[in-house]
C-alpha cells in the first residue's frame, strides 16, 4: 500500500474521495487471509521501515515552478504514486531517492 506517497495528498481531495467511496455501495466479500510468509505477515516490523523511511506531510508547492508544474507534481507524487512503479527500490523496499523516476 503506498502509503508513503498518499501522505502527500491534501485534506480537501482526501475528503472529496473519502465521500465519493461512502457514496458506493458496498461489496459483501469475506476478506482473504494474509498470504504473505513469515517474517513479512509480522505487522509490527513495519514500524522500523517506517522509522527509517516514512515521512509524513503534505505535498508543498516549489515557489519556482507554475501552478501547472506543481498540479502535476502533486498528482504524480501524491494520488498517482508513480514513484512506486517507477523508482527503484532498495533492499527493504524503499524508494531510492536519488533515483526517482529513473523508469
Amino acid at each position: 500500500f503506498p502509503f508513503a506517497s498518499f501522505t502527500k495528498i491534501n485534506t480537501g481531495d482526501l475528503l472529496a474521495i473519502k465521500a465519493y467511496l461512502f457514496s458506493l455501495n458496498p461489496v459483501k466479500k469475506a476478506n482473504q487471509a494474509n498470504e504473505m510468509m513469515w517474517p513479512f505477515n509480522w505487522r509490527f516490523l513495519q514500524l522500523g521501515w517506517r522509522i527509517l523511511f516514512f515521512r509524513p506531510g503534505e505535498y508543498e508547492k516549489n515557489q519556482q515552478q507554475t501552478k501547472s508544474w506543481n498540479r502535476g507534481a502533486y498528482l504524480v507524487q501524491g494520488l498517482g504514486h508513480c514513484g512506486m512503479c517507477h523508482t527503484p527500490l532498495n533492499l527493504l523496499g524503499a524508494e531510492k531517492k536519488k533515483n526517482y523516476l529513473m523508469f
